[in-house]
């Protein structure tokens, strides 16, 4: 007895699902589906009350089951923004800490180049500060403008979850 094609299908399950159902081995009902075996006795009434169920007009599909699966992916979601929004709100304030602290040492650098100390004073033994590691201005200023881009996403989508999850009730 070749099964239609479309039995699983019916059932929205998989090979291994389906053969976990009716208790029989995976090979067990791929053989049934080939049409290179018969189901053994004691799994038709099992199969006949899983069709009846899906094709039964009073089986709807669990709505709460969805809003709680919805509602807790939002919340997830929701958590992972939090996180996102932290993160970059401390890479802004390192970017800022940062660049104030090269602000500073541009302006030692300008005045220890105009100095000029009086005729009684010891001249400084610093004449220029070492170069360092200076970051380019424009690719900084280009970084801290992605971060607040990203922000700015975030912040949208935190808004976005908030409505969402207020309409779930």
């Amino acid at each position: 007895m070749k099964p239609k094609s479309s039995l699983r299908q019916q059932l929205g399950v998989t090979q291994r699902e389906m053969s976990m159902l009716l208790g029989v081995t995976v090979s067990r009902w791929s053989m049934y589906e080939s049409g290179l075996r018969e189901l053994p006795g004691h799994t038709l009434p099992r199969l006949a009350q899983l069709i009846a169920a899906v094709q039964s007009p009073d089986a709807k599909p669990a709505n709460v089951t969805v809003t709680d699966r919805q509602k807790h992916q939002l919340d997830q979601w929701a958590r992972e923004n939090d996180y996102g929004r932290q993160a970059i709100a401390r890479q802004i304030a390192v970017y800022d800490k940062k660049s104030d602290a090269a602000a500073r040492k541009e302006k030692v650098q300008r005045f220890l180049s105009t100095y000029q100390p009086a005729k009684d004073e010891l001249p400084m033994a610093v004449k220029r500060l070492p170069k360092g590691r200076q970051p380019d201005a424009v690719q900084a200023s280009l970084e801290r403008l992605a971060l607040e881009r990203r922000a700015a996403l975030l912040e949208f989508e935190r808004k976005w979850l908030h409505d969402k999850m207020a309409g779930l009730g």
